[in-house]
């Protein structure tokens, strides 16, 4: 399978918590049974300090200083059922006459567990059991009994005959099948276990089994990736990878032979579920400390029967179970269970990992035009990027490289106290590999949290007496006393010239962070380590001013200031939409965080001993964490701003009396009278339109058939209408339109763009003008000419549309106000080459001085953002533009208004109109109730369109128009022409004006309400 049909998978399953709750929540109601190998586990801690040597066999013992039991295999799943909280489960197979069968039958003695369906064979089978004898934790060889076991006839009979008894009173059953010598080894009671299946539809049947899945088809079936391979003719040896692309070939061709759903576990990589033709994934999760997977697929099993017949879908069943079988192996020695409270808070809390094949196969990199830029999965998304957060040691600095190799030894010195040689060469071996593994899990959290782990190992491996231990913090001061030491070196170093800021930073990164803050971007830095260090450091290698006092860092303690916590917080701070923000980091922690806020992360995937090129340790910790893209370094960090859509700097007398708007009284919205109520008068898309006129009717059905073919070839299809379109609450009209791709462009009025933000802020618009004229009233509203106006200055300063502005604040909630002093050092910087971004940002400068705006995010919520045809644009990347008059909108009222931020935005979004004129043939051109300003609009950009087309020789000719009114005409345009001057028709300027653009031309005399609506529906089949 290729790569990029492997990227065609559904996307990966997640479960809301509320949802995991709601289905945990219904459990208790279910029946189950649970049909298979009844084993029992026995654990036997071996402490061979009493080992004496044996008189009889001259061997030492092997002397047991504790024993447990529990049960294991189908036992083990009725035990996570009872620990789910089931009302009733019924355990049916058979166990010996023996004392592991007593024991087992004392194990269920529960008020939930009905062994009615448990029947005794006396010869021929032994009660399965496992004994695995522990020595110091490590479990060595195990003994097997009932390997040999052989089902009698007798035992056969009475075992159905129960379980048919059991089915009346379940709602799902699992098949279990998991021992040598096992009741499904006999091919007469496989033969009625099946035909049971086909007696009880209306059952939930899950099997299973290693090696009987084509003998009970039409049931769930559960493998595991190994098992799958097994059983489609290609087995692969226990120890080797499974691939991706042979799990999603063979998955669905088994579901076709069973005719059944299958469900494929991965352990950490997640599920695969196979059903209905599509094949899905689940994510897995990431876990960190040792792990012991014995068990964890009985959790696996007992969670998905329980959810599934608690009336969840596949898909969510097998999410749940997935964190339950995580919880089970996260307990070591034991055949775990998981609780509901369990599975909720690992639920709440668990990393997931993405990407696992991708992370660990460097072949299956995809860079962007031969850079060493990787993307992942798909390309980067349209972004407007604001703000960056940035984590320090490996990401920015490599003063701290190496830590890895103090707290290794550090560490193992600790576990080992004073009473052990380092060259006990086995002790020492064991412990070395468990540090490692820990600092390899834990790398990114901050140090504290280290330190608690290894109190954590320090009491797992019990070599230093209790009253020794010492607590956390003294660890970490341990810890940080030898990492000092390496650090101010190093900085001695550098005092003394013996080495450069170069030798201890990444590649590229300092130019880089640079030009992002010449940019406008507010930048942060995050840290594990204690803040001060961190400020410290970065002030030693020049570049915390880029900062801005932005930097943030461990304050010791670790229920506040994990890393995650400060990353969180940062993210908090910045409370902006997910397109404004991207986090550079190298270790996984701040690229989750930044990944569950739906934000772009960056991993840096670097060598810190090279200080370039990459790290494919790092490179796969980082994937799975969920980073966006990889680089190894800031070398290509030209390259990166393009990908990344990085923002560019943008840097723009009176002879006559002016009035003075600053003392004007303005109000609130709050205490306006208002005409139209959006969620009352807005123009659902199911409603029914008016009647209309059979002419109107053709010109309709022409003008769909014209979109269809328009958009069919990739041809504009633009909208221009009056402001009493969205006043006429035809907003989810638009927004139907925009969202099922058949129109490119929308225009309007300033009006239009008002209307529009007054829905989306408070739900009402349209004030009585005549009344408030004369109280002097009429557009003095603080909300709309303030918030209107700023979002058009600061839209100004970022180089965006008029629509584009007010749409993104919608979409936001708000607006980024930039610290002045670093729009006046855009401004100084950009003077002489980009004038008018030095213009721009000049003006946003005064407008935040004069009105004292506090510089970050500015919250304006938009509780009817829904109604809002400029936010649903922003949305869909949908041009909607605005052309305005100077004096014919309210918002030229209020102080705040600058018309040189209005003229910038207002031209742009003019080109951006022009432009799609500009395309205009073979597309359609619709305007709607607009006398004035769409057909003037359009004949100065058809005009310059022409311009440029005659230099190639051709003309834009074959373009649909249709111009909707209320005046009635009695004028046949498209018969007669332009009428003479003498007659009325003539100074119908929306129609004299298009009547002269070429193309087809048809005026249309109806409602806007009744033509935009059966439009849409003509579209819509």
């Amino acid at each position: 399978m290729t790569e990029w049909q492997e990227d065609s998978l559904r996307a990966q399953y997640t479960v809301p918590t509320v949802e995991i709750s709601s289905i945990l929540d219904s459990i208790p109601s279910v029946s189950a049974a649970v049909i298979g190998d009844f084993c029992l586990d026995i654990y036997w801690a071996i402490d061979r300090s009493a080992s004496e040597l044996s008189i009889e066999t001259g061997l030492n013992t092997e002397p047991v200083s504790h024993q447990r039991y529990s049960p294991g295999g189908a036992g083990n799943v009725v035990m996570n059922l009872l620990a789910l909280g089931v009302e009733t489960v019924y355990p049916v197979g058979v166990l010996g006459e023996d004392p592991f069968g007593r024991e087992l039958r004392l194990l269920f003695k529960d008020p939930h567990v009905n062994c009615t369906g448990l029947v005794s064979q006396d010869k021929g089978w032994a009660t399965p059991a496992y004994i695995k004898p522990c020595v110091e934790s490590q479990e060595l060889s195990r003994i097997d009994i009932g390997n040999f076991n052989r089902l009698s006839d007798l035992a056969e009979a009475e075992l159905l005959t129960k379980l048919e008894e059991i089915l009346r009173r379940v709602s799902v059953v699992l098949i279990n099948h998991q021992v040598t010598g096992s009741i499904h080894d006999s091919p007469a009671f496989r033969h009625r276990l099946a035909q049971l299946i086909e007696r009880y539809p209306q059952l939930i049947f899950i099997v299973d089994s290693r090696g009987y899945h084509d003998s009970y088809p039409k049931a769930i079936h559960k493998l595991n990736e190994h098992e799958i391979m097994r059983a489609s003719g290609k087995p692969v040896d226990a120890h080797e990878t499974v691939l991706l692309e042979d799990l999603i070939q063979q998955a669905p061709l088994l579901c076709e032979r069973w005719n059944s759903p299958l469900i494929v576990t991965r352990g950490e990589r997640g599920c695969i579920i196979a059903a209905g033709g599509e094949v899905s994934r689940v994510y897995g999760l990431q876990l960190s400390g040792p792990l012991d997977p014995v068990g964890a697929g009985d959790t696996f099993c007992a969670a998905l029967m329980a959810c599934i017949s608690a009336g969840a879908g596949l898909a969510s069943a097998a999410f749940v179970a997935n964190i339950a079988a995580a919880v089970t192996v996260q307990k070591l020695l034991q055949t775990g269970t998981a609780s509901r409270q369990e599975i909720l808070e690992l639920g709440k809390h668990a990393d997931r990992v993405h990407n696992p094949e991708l992370a660990e196969s460097l072949h299956r990199a995809r860079y962007i035009d031969g850079s060493e830029i990787e993307t992942i999965n798909k390309p980067i998304p349209a972004l407007n990027i604001r703000h960056i957060l940035f984590d320090h040691d490996g990401t920015i600095s490599t003063l701290r490289q190496g830590w890895e190799e103090i707290m290794e030894p550090m560490m193992i010195r600790s576990i080992l106290g004073t009473q052990h040689r380092m060259d006990d060469e086995a002790v020492f071996l064991r412990i070395r590999k468990r540090v490692r593994e820990f600092i390899e899990r834990t790398t990114g959290i901050q140090t504290i949290a280290q330190m608690h782990g290894l109190a954590q190992l320090i009491g797992e491996f019990g070599l230093v007496p209790e009253n020794q231990v010492r607590s956390a913090t003294e660890y970490k001061e341990m810890f940080n006393k030898e990492l000092t030491e390496v650090v101010d070196m190093r900085i001695a170093k550098l005092d003394r010239g013996e080495l450069s800021v170069s030798d201890f930073t990444l590649k590229g990164v300092v130019p880089f962070l640079r030009a992002l803050r010449q940019a406008g971007v507010l930048l942060y830095l995050a840290s594990g380590t204690d803040v001060e260090d961190v400020k410290r450091e970065a002030e030693r290698l020049g570049y915390a001013d880029v900062f801005d006092g932005r930097i943030y860092g461990s304050i010791g303690e670790v229920d506040k200031d994990a890393k995650r916590i400060v990353i969180e917080g940062i993210l908090n701070k910045i409370n902006g939409a997910a397109e404004q923000i991207i986090t550079f980091g190298d270790g996984p922690v701040e690229i989750r965080e930044t990944v569950r806020r739906d934000a772009l992360a960056v991993g840096v995937a670097s060598n810190e001993l090279r200080r370039f090129g990459l790290n494919p340790e790092k490179r796969t910790r980082l994937i799975r964490a969920g980073a966006n893209a990889v680089v190894p370094d800031f070398s290509q960090w030209q390259k990166l701003w393009e990908v990344l859509q990085l923002p560019r700097p943008r840097l723009q007398n009176i002879s006559h009396p002016q009035f003075d708007r600053s003392h004007l009284q303005t109000r609130k919205l709050n205490v306006r009278v208002n005409k139209v109520n959006i969620e009352r008068d807005a123009v659902l898309v199911e409603a029914t339109p008016g009647p209309i006129s059979p002419a109107t009717a053709g010109a309709l059905v022409e003008c769909a058939e014209k979109i269809r073919a328009a958009r069919s070839a990739g041809r504009p299809v633009m909208l221009a209408f009056g402001a009493h379109t969205i006043k006429n609450g035809l907003a989810p009209v638009l927004i139907q339109l925009m969202e099922q791709g058949w129109v490119t462009l929308l225009a309007t009025n300033g009006a239009g763009i008002i209307h529009d933000w007054e829905f989306a802020f408070q739900g009402f618009s349209s004030e009585d003008v005549r009344s408030n004229v004369n109280l002097g009233q009429f557009g003095m509203w603080e909300e709309t000419g303030f918030n209107l106006n700023l979002a058009l200055i600061v839209g100004a300063y970022e180089g965006i549309g008029y629509g584009e502005a007010v749409g993104k604040m919608i979409m936001r909630d708000g607006l980024d106000i930039p610290v002045p002093e670093e729009l006046l050092r855009i401004a100084r910087t950009n003077a002489e080459q980009d004038p008018s971004s030095a213009a721009s940002a000049l003006d946003l400068a005064d407008t935040i001085q004069r009105f004292g705006l506090e510089p970050g995010f500015r919250p304006i919520p938009h509780p009817f953002k829904k109604y809002s045809a400029q936010a649903a644009a922003f949305r869909l990347n949908i041009p909607f533009t605005a052309h305005p008059m100077f004096g014919h909108d309210v918002i030229y009222t209020h102080p705040i208004n600058n018309g040189a931020a209005i003229g910038r935005v207002a031209l742009r979004d003019f080109l951006t109109y022009a432009e799609q004129v500009h395309r205009l043939e073979g597309g359609v051109y619709l305007s709607v109730g607009s006398a004035v300003m769409s057909p003037m609009v359009f004949e100065k950009s058809l005009s310059m369109s022409q311009n440029l087309e005659l230099l190639q020789e051709r003309k834009i000719t074959n373009h649909h128009m249709v111009i909707v009114d209320l005046a009635e005409n009695s004028w046949d345009w498209q018969r007669d022409g332009e009428p003479p001057a003498d007659n009325p028709a003539y100074y119908l300027r929306f129609c004299k004006t298009f009547s002269r653009m070429g193309g087809t031309m048809r005026y249309v005399c109806a409602d806007n309400r009744d033509f935009l609506l059966a439009l849409l529906q003509e579209l819509r089949g």
